[in-house]
């Protein structure tokens, strides 16, 4: 049984895909967001990485990332990386989503977890910063937008991860 290549994009489906379209079925469309999300495994946790369009406080969204932003991740990526690697090439994707993609956000956030620690390093670069204000400036008083329904929910751990324990692939 042949085992397909770790990471990467697969072409496999290409050839069925042209064949099914010229068969006259269309294919899904897809959405730009204009969002950047980058994540990694580094030696000690995880490191997520989001524009500023991503963001709410500490709550990063899931949305699409740029291809700029994976070119960078998955160039760059080796495993064992330290904390600051980790924190570095999550930047680096993110600054290349926010460069390459008009619709992102203009700063880098970035959330590092580590066993029972998250930390949240909010505008952590601020690459791009907006340069104009409008000169009428904005006023928004506060109730002018309803708010039709708010969810919050807590996260919880689930269990302890052992060092003999690993994830299939």
């Amino acid at each position: 049984m042949d085992v397909p290549a770790k990471g990467g994009f697969s072409f496999d489906l290409c050839l069925r895909n042209g064949m099914l379209e010229k068969e006259g079925l269309k294919g899904p469309g897809f959405r730009k967001t204009g969002t950047t999300i980058v994540g990694l495994v580094f030696a000690d946790g995880v490191v997520l990485g989001a524009d500023t369009r991503a963001t709410e406080g500490p709550i990063v969204a899931d949305k699409n990332w740029s291809l700029a932003a994976m070119s960078v991740s998955e160039s760059k990526y080796k495993e064992g990386l330290t904390r600051e690697e980790g924190i570095q090439l999550v930047s680096e994707a993110i600054r290349a989503g926010i460069y390459n993609d008009l619709g992102s956000g203009s700063n880098v956030d970035v959330c590092v977890i580590t066993e029972g620690k998250t930390e949240y390093l909010r505008n952590h670069e601020l690459p791009n910063p907006r340069t104009y204000v409008s000169s009428k400036g904005y006023s928004f008083v506060q109730g002018q937008t309803e708010v039709l329904s708010t969810k919050i929910t807590p996260l919880k751990p689930k269990g302890e991860v052992t060092a003999g324990d690993a994830m299939e692939e």
